[in-house]
Formats: C-alpha cells, structure tokens, sequence
C-alpha cells in the first residue's frame, strides 16, 4: 500500500549500490564500530536469488547476515541471521528470520514524502530452541533530502533520509507479543548509507557514521574535503 507525498520520483537503488564487495565501515556515537559487506548472489532454499549482506559488529548482538533483492520489485528483505540473540529460559543462541512474503523496505521508485508499507508473517527459528511465527508491519517514509552530517569523519552529503518502522507481534506459549523498532537511515546518490540511527541490544538509540568505503566516488571517507556532496 502506497501513501501519495510530494512529487518528486526516485530510484531508490540509485542510493543502494550492492555490487558484490561494497563495504561500508561505521562508528556509533557510543564508540562502536560496524562493517557491512555485501557478497555474491546465492539461491535460497524456496530458490530466490538474493544478495548477502554480512554485517560484523563490535557488539556480538549486531553481527549477522542479510538476504535482500534489488530489482523492479524495489528492495526487499527475504531472509536474515543473528549471530547472538537472547532467549529467556535458554540464554544465548543464533536465529534465523524468513519473511512471507519478502519484507519490502521500499518500492523501486519513491517519492520524497511519501510513506510505503509493507506486512506478511516472519517465521523466526532459534537455533536448538524453537520455532515461532509472528506478523510483521513495516511503514517506510522517505522523509526528505535534506544534508546529512556525519560525526564520524566530519563530512556531510545531500541525502535522502528514510524512516524504518519494524514491528512484530502475536501469539508465543499463549501470550500475546509485541515489538518495534524504528531506524533511521540517510543515503547518498551512488554511495549508500552515510548515516543511521538505530537501538542496541540493549534497546539504546545509537548514532552511526560512515568513516571508510570502497564504494566510488568515495573511497576513503576521512581524505576527502568536507565540501564534498554539497
């Protein structure tokens, strides 16, 4: 379902550049360090072929990997894996999240101002656990563009800014469930992300900015001119 905002049509996967290799590094206002890389195609097991995106986290509880298409259909999350979750009663263990239909995080074409959702069933399987399967909603408003400073390296970049808001619920051993999560992301024309916010594990809003990539036109962040995207 699509809400109208302003017209001003864009491809979101000119600001989403995920050619196996692109790596992004970041640094949390928390002293946090996150690098995401992506990979090469791979099939899944209902037979989509989907890019990898590896994410490696100073905090264990980050680190995971990402299934996602980019393609007329936008981009899309099919499947992804947690390194380290905590389930009560257990403690730690690895969890693997399928998405029916694929969680869509924005449509192919957006308009600034204009908020696109998306909601299915998530089945979540915790590694030696169990299993459950929850709904999903998910609102994602391409808010504005705007400049996006970036503490981290001192620079700033005309950015599109959008808003992620992730929610879970139902039915787990007979009581109801709920859980939401709200990022927000600034993306560059050709680059990607410069700049998100997001909750630790330990549900903390955490402020993060891009200080190296190998993605052109920027191949190292800190050695380029803070007039640079301006």
């Amino acid at each position: 379902m699509i809400l109208a905002g302003n017209v001003f049509a864009e491809s979101i996967l000119n600001y989403l550049p995920h050619a196996p290799g692109n790596q992004w590094s970041f640094r949390s206002n928390n002293g946090g360090t996150r690098t995401s890389t992506y990979g090469s195609p791979v099939t899944l097991p209902n037979k989509v072929v989907a890019i990898p995106a590896t994410v490696v986290d100073s905090d264990p509880n980050g680190s995971g990997t990402t299934y996602s298409t980019f393609d007329s259909y936008g981009f899309r999350r099919h499947r992804e894996t947690q390194n380290r979750v905590y389930v009560d009663g257990y403690g730690y263990t690895s969890a693997t999240l399928v998405f029916s239909p694929p969680l869509s995080l924005a449509p192919a074409n957006v308009d600034v101002g204009g908020t696109y959702y998306s909601s299915g069933n998530v089945t979540i399987t915790y590694t030696n656990v169990t299993t459950v399967t929850l709904a999903y909603t998910c609102a994602t408003t391409i808010e504005t563009r705007e400049q996006a400073t970036n503490y981290a390296a001192s620079q700033s970049w005309d950015a599109l800014k959008a808003v992620y808001s992730l929610t879970f619920s139902g039915t787990v051993n007979g009581q109801f469930v709920s859980a939401n999560a709200v990022n927000t992301f600034w993306m560059a024309y050709g680059l990607g992300p410069v700049r998100f916010t997001a909750p630790n594990s330990s549900q903390v809003m955490e402020d993060w900015g891009l200080t190296s990539t190998n993605v052109n036109p920027t191949p190292v962040i800190a050695s380029i001119t803070p007039s640079f995207g301006q």
